[in-house]
């Protein structure tokens, strides 16, 4: 079995905290988006591991 490449895109983040969408790095495992581990909210500062990926903006 191949293991995928992980490479991390921009994307839209929606922060659990402060309830904003802040910009953040996201990574596609399994073709599951999640936020890359130990970002902070630009607005709250909190973690945002357990963000939501809203919007990832790669170019097909």
């Amino acid at each position: 079995m191949k293991k995928q490449e992980e490479k991390a895109y921009p994307g839209r983040v929606y922060c659990p905290i402060c309830t904003h969408t802040v910009d953040g790095e996201v990574k596609l495992v399994n073709k599951r988006p999640l936020v890359v581990p130990g970002q902070k909210c630009a607005r709250c500062r909190s973690a945002l591991d357990a963000g939501i990926v809203l919007l990832i903006q790669e170019a097909a």
